[in-house]
């Protein structure tokens, strides 16, 4: 990335969902790479190779990298002649001048940026004149959802070497979502840096921006946050829709009242997979991340003295869940784990309501 790419004079803007003017347009040489294909990743380096073909002036292929190489390969085949699969960060670090991550945790968040930081030093040299009269900079952009305290810890590290960039951009919505690239991200850090990347986020990833300033702690505090209010939600739907079956009304008629009354997409969406025990995680959000997201939500409550009595609740629900149906299920199948504490079965709706009508006949046959 050439020293002026992401500094120079912009025009106005006229995109409401981008708070910024409109950025200086890319160089040709400019090289795109991208970080982790799960299933978020993979929806989302799909949208961005194929936005960068048709930007003006078009950009090389998006480099991918993913640690079972098998995703970034397939990607390339797919996508033929938009993706160029790597097998190693270190080709990403020492070819790309705009890297994007998504990373499933903290410890590959670090792992990663370690290793791509070791691979600039051989690019550009460890020495602080080398990296300045190297001629270019770098921009790093997480979509990861991680614990303030490591988003921080990375954004010092990569601030501290002249000309590397770092912004946080946690992106909102589940992997279809991703796939219509109408996520929303809430984006903190360099000013500059930021409107660059607005480029590439949106529309080719996501239909809106929300900034939060300069401190990239704060964007990852209020993804936790969102995160939370979607947590609740899936708490809430597994109690009344637990009880709606066992009492006999019928989940399914929850639901019709959601569509009229709540019909907030998350909670449409993880109310039709409560209903019909549709726990695959292949579309999804896994229970260990969820277990991931719950745990670092509560730790940032305890951090300000502010109790999340239900995000608690949820993740034990979590961790029940994935003890008796694996780490790999959606994460809205914590309404098995509660299920268990209701005494009925965690997986098959059918067996709960036999429960319920046995319960009913029982007491018909004893009045």
């Amino acid at each position: 990335m050439a020293s002026q790419s992401h500094l120079g004079s912009v025009g106005a803007g006229d995109n409401v969902n981008i708070p910024y003017s409109t950025p200086s347009t890319p160089h040709p040489q400019h090289q795109v790479g991208w970080i982790g294909l799960g299933n978020m990743g993979v929806k989302m380096a799909a949208n961005l190779a194929s936005h960068m073909r048709n930007m003006s002036p078009p950009l090389p292929p998006l480099l991918v990298y993913n640690r079972t190489t098998s995703k970034a390969q397939a990607l390339e085949k797919e996508l033929d002649g938009l993706v160029k699969a790597v097998d190693s960060v270190e080709a990403i670090g020492t070819r790309c001048d705009l890297i994007f991550t998504s990373l499933s945790d903290d410890d590959a968040a670090e792992q990663i940026y370690e290793a791509l930081l070791q691979a600039e030093e051989k690019r550009v040299g460890k020495h602080m004149q080398e990296r300045i009269s190297s001629g270019f900079s770098t921009l790093l952009v997480d979509t990861s959802t991680l614990h303030p305290a490591t988003t921080g810890k990375l954004e010092r590290k990569i601030s501290a070497l002249p000309k590397r960039h770092f912004v946080a951009a946690p992106a909102f919505g589940p992997p279809p979502v991703a796939a219509s690239a109408k996520l929303v991200f809430a984006v903190a850090g360099p000013y500059n840096s930021k409107k660059f990347a607005s480029q590439f986020l949106v529309p080719a990833m996501g239909r809106k921006i929300m900034d939060f300033g300069s401190n990239p702690e704060r964007a990852a505090s209020f993804k936790l946050i969102g995160n939370s209010i979607i947590i609740s939600t899936i708490e809430m739907l597994s109690e009344t829709m637990t009880l709606a079956d066992k009492t006999g009304v019928g989940s399914d008629r929850v639901y019709e009242w959601l569509e009229e009354f709540y019909p907030a997409p998350s909670a449409l969406g993880y109310g039709k997979k409560i209903m019909d025990s549709n726990f695959q995680g292949e579309n999804g959000f896994t229970l260990n991340g969820g277990i991931k997201d719950a745990s670092h939500i509560i730790k940032l409550g305890e951090s300000v003295n502010c109790p999340l009595p239900i995000i608690d609740l949820a993740r034990q629900h979590m961790v029940s869940a994935r003890a008796i149906g694996g780490a790999n299920l959606d994460w809205s199948s914590l309404s098995a784990g509660f299920r268990v504490t209701a005494g009925v079965e965690p997986f098959e709706k059918k067996e709960m309501l036999k429960k319920w009508a046995k319960t009913q006949d029982n007491a018909g046959a004893s009045s």
